[in-house]
């Protein structure tokens, strides 16, 4: 069903009332009920956590209720929205940051009407077909330069970086060359102080068996030559000047990827570094339009979100080796997608560790196939990136579809290689779980949300805290993080209990929670409930453990006692 409304400024409203609410930007609540927004205009923005006005880098027009109701709103429609626990308001109005100038207001809504949840999604998904990346981006770690090492990197730097984790067996597959390799911001020209021969150093890193990544951006900064040289690919205002922002890298101006010569441009640019040095893909950086001040009032643009939509589309010309952390109307192209930059902290409300699963889920709901949940122990922007952190970090990325390091283990100890390196193993053993839905015709999603399994379930239309992948009953698996530490991982759709503590197994794999008087200890076991693999960990001293150790053929420790018993999915 499509509505379609041409007049003065209107809204439509939705009541949600004892339903649950998804979609909309991705932010780091879900589902989307518990993310306030307030008349914001749905539009990309850097940093949209700042409040309810804004929306974030990724944004989709596209919502779900839990009953079944999907709702989605053309490109074109100049849209607000606001969301909370009880109603979905999208309001059509001709104002900033959209044009003003125009008559009359124009929107189209589609609404599909289903029973659930699922049906919905798969209303607007069916016949969607997910990114393919290659083995090396889904079954083996990144290892980028950025958290470690900042913009100080060089030929010497990298080289031993690659080196260090060889030489601690830790099987990674790509190497991203982040922030540091240019002359200067948007030169693209390699700096040969730093890197006297780059062809080099990927020759030696691809026989290495890695593959390599640069990482880039659409800014070109106002110290760098390129700026007044390449001043004719730059959005400019109305007037003729150049439009100059602020971005974290200093001021400097934007690509026009609006103009279609000034994309074939960059993309021939792009390519001609892969012909010089043998790069293999790009991190592409950035994206949102909200980098052009001013929009409607001296930078006429009728789809303010079309810019983020033409650069992805570019960069999803090189395939899903690359990746994007921007979003709009994109959700189909063939690029990985990956959350915005994570904090390193616990914390939800500090973009930290427990962020990464709701983000995931809402990308997943808004139709994004292959995501990055983005570096394992976040990016240590305000604080130190700690060894529980990491380690935990990477447990929670051990079954999601990418698993991307910066923070080298080995400068903690041998303990931290050691648990790093076993979840780098169990990932590629069950990687394939992933690899065969990403290059499956079916809308399956890789990182489903706990309601794939049953849509009607009130207790799995809330969490947060938990993913699915595979095919219904088949196989299936998926990850969580627990209340500080720790996570579950689901395989199949029958729930076992063990009735004396709060081990908790759904048909290949169980999860024992963080009890005060018992270890904690993850196990994978196979249909006939002999124990295949085992993941004990010591009682600790501190609230959460450390040591992590995995052992085929575990036995339960004597002092778990379990009667098992099979219960019907989801009941507590």
């Amino acid at each position: 069903l499509q509505v379609a409304v041409k007049g003065p400024a209107h809204r439509y409203i939705f009541h949600h009332k004892g339903e649950q609410l998804f979609g909309g930007p991705v932010d780091d609540y879900y589902p989307s009920n518990s993310d306030v927004k307030i008349d914001a205009p749905s539009t990309t923005h850097e940093g949209g956590r700042r409040g309810p006005q804004f929306a974030n880098a990724v944004v989709e027009r596209i919502w779900y209720t839990s009953a079944g109701r999907g709702i989605r709103v053309s490109e074109d429609t100049p849209l607000f929205f606001s969301q909370n626990e009880t109603t979905l308001v999208l309001t059509a109005k001709n104002a900033l940051p959209y044009p003003t100038d125009k008559a009359d207001v124009v929107s189209k809504i589609d609404l599909c009407l289903k029973d659930d949840i699922k049906q919905a999604w798969l209303c607007f998904n069916e016949g969607h077909k997910k990114p393919s990346p290659p083995d090396v981006a889904v079954r083996k770690p990144t290892l980028s330069t950025w958290v470690y090492y900042e913009r100080e990197i060089s030929q010497d730097i990298i080289l031993d970086f690659a080196n260090q984790m060889k030489d601690n067996n830790l099987d990674v597959g790509i190497l991203g060359i982040d922030d540091g390799w240019e002359t200067c911001y948007g030169s693209q020209i390699v700096n040969t102080t730093k890197f006297p021969d780059m062809k080099k150093l990927i020759d030696q890193l691809h026989e290495m068996n890695l593959t390599v990544t640069f990482w880039v951006h659409p800014f070109i900064n106002v110290e760098c030559e390129a700026h007044e040289r390449l001043s004719d690919h730059l959005v400019r205002y109305d007037n003729g000047t150049i439009v100059d922002t602020v971005w974290w890298n200093g001021k400097g101006a934007l690509i026009n990827f609006l103009n279609e010569s000034t994309t074939e441009f960059y993309t021939e640019r792009l390519r001609k570094l892969q012909e010089d040095y043998g790069v293999d893909g790009f991190k592409f950086d950035a994206g949102e339009i909200s980098y052009v001040y001013d929009l409607n009032q001296h930078f006429k643009i009728d789809v303010p979100n079309m810019y983020t939509k033409k650069y992805v589309e570019m960069a999803a010309k090189f395939g899903p080796i690359g990746e994007v952390r921007v979003g709009a109307g994109t959700f189909d192209q063939p690029i990985r997608q990956r959350l915005q930059d994570t904090n390193s902290s616990w914390s939800i409300e500090e973009h930290g560790l427990k962020a990464v699963i709701p983000a995931m889920l809402q990308l997943t709901v808004l139709g994004y196939g292959a995501t990055i949940p983005d570096m394992v122990g976040g990016n240590a922007y305000t604080q130190d990136v700690d060894k529980e952190l990491l380690i935990r970090w990477s447990e929670l990325t051990t079954f999601m579809p990418n698993m991307q390091f910066s923070y080298p283990p080995w400068k903690f100890d041998e303990e931290a290689v050691k648990i790093i390196r076993q979840n780098i193993d169990v990932h590629y053993k069950y990687s394939s779980y992933m690899m065969d839905l990403f290059f499956s015709n079916e809308p399956t999603p890789v990182v489903a949300p706990l309601w794939w399994i049953d849509p009607t379930e009130p207790e799995a239309l809330t969490r947060n805290d938990g993913t699915w992948t595979g095919r219904g009953g088949d196989g299936v698996r998926g990850g969580g993080v627990g209340d500080r530490a720790g996570w579950t991982s689901w395989y199949g759709t029958t729930r076992w209990r063990c009735t004396c503590t709060s081990l908790t197994m759904i048909e290949n794999i169980f999860y024992y929670s963080r009890h005060v008087s018992i270890i904690d200890f993850l196990m994978l076991i196979n249909d006939d409930s002999k124990v295949i693999m085992g993941m004990p960990v010591p009682k600790p001293e501190r609230a959460s453990p450390l040591s992590t150790l995995i052992f085929p053929d575990f036995e339960l420790p004597a002092s778990v006692k379990c009667r098992w018993s099979r219960k019907p999915k989801y009941q507590k």
